[in-house]
C-alpha cells in the first residue's frame, strides 16, 4: 500500500484527503494514517493539515523500490525491480533471483 499512497501523493496537486485515499484504496482512514506514519519514519516528508489532508513535501535521498518503479513506469521490467539495503554480492543475488524465476 506504500507505493499506492506515494503514487497518489506524487500525482496530487496540493493536498489529498485521507478520506479520498481510503476510498480509492478500499481501506479505513486509520489504515491510511498508519501508512503515512510509516512513510514519514522511512524519511518521506509528508505534511498533514486538518480538513485538507496530506501533501508530499520531499522524498528521502535513498534508492527505494517505489522510486525505481516510478521511474520505470510502463517498462516491461518495472515489476521485477528488487532493491536491497545492502548485499555482499550483486552477482550472487542476481543469480539466485534468476534461478528462482
Amino acid at each position: 500500500m506504500h507505493s499506492d499512497i506515494l503514487k497518489m501523493l506524487r500525482q496530487a496537486e496540493g493536498f489529498l484527503s485521507g478520506e479520498q485515499m481510503s476510498r480509492l484504496l478500499g481501506v479505513s482512514r486509520a489504515a491510511v494514517w498508519k501508512q503515512i506514519k510509516a512513510l514519514q519514519q522511512a524519511g518521506y516528508e509528508i505534511e498533514s493539515a486538518t480538513n485538507k489532508g496530506y501533501r508530499l513535501v520531499s522524498e528521502p535521498d535513498l534508492l527505494t523500490q517505489e522510486t525505481v518503479c516510478a521511474a520505470l513506469a510502463g517498462h516491461r521490467w518495472a515489476d521485477r525491480v528488487r532493491v536491497f539495503a545492502e548485499v555482499d554480492s550483486t552477482n550472487r543475488v542476481a543469480k539466485e533471483l534468476g534461478a528462482s524465476g
